[in-house]
């Protein structure tokens, strides 16, 4: 073998080495742990964006219609680190805790029929962070639970 091709052969060796362990992109997700409206985005080298989506909470909407402007707190829940292959390189998260687990469309039923001042109270439980208190607003919503007054 001639002194190039090993040369060749190194640099194609270490230049996949490089593409197999580098991430070259990060897929990313956030929640907003007084509201659960969610955004996510795909950030590759050079920080150029794709695959940008947002959902926005029914419990923000509400607030929004009332006049409220929610103050938003953002909380990384997915962080995954891929290479130019889309293997796994890293994971990395924040602990947004129990409204995680609470999707919009359980948001929407949950708040379909509460009054304006019931809606403001779940905002200000999940604006204050009491961990207790915020765990009982997503099983309340999460269980779908008939606890506030409704609007009837």
């Amino acid at each position: 073998m001639s002194r190039l091709t090993v040369i060749v052969v190194a640099a194609f060796i270490a230049v996949l080495a490089a593409a197999i362990s580098i991430p070259v992109r990060v897929d990313s997700a956030y929640i907003d742990v007084h509201t659960g409206s969610r955004y996510g985005e795909t950030m590759w080298i050079g920080s150029i964006k794709s695959n940008q989506w947002s959902m926005t909470s029914d419990l923000e909407s509400r607030l929004l219609k009332m006049g409220v402007k929610p103050i938003s707190r953002w909380i990384s829940y997915q962080g995954t680190g891929r290479s130019i292959f889309g293997s796994v390189r890293y994971r990395g998260h924040g602990r947004p805790g129990p409204i995680l687990q609470v999707n919009t469309d359980q948001w929407a039923e949950f708040l379909l029929d509460k009054t304006d001042d019931f809606v403001v109270s779940v905002y200000e439980t999940l604006r204050n962070g009491d961990r207790r208190e915020v765990a009982e607003v997503a099983e309340q919503v999460y269980g779908l639970s008939d606890m506030g007054p409704t609007s009837h």
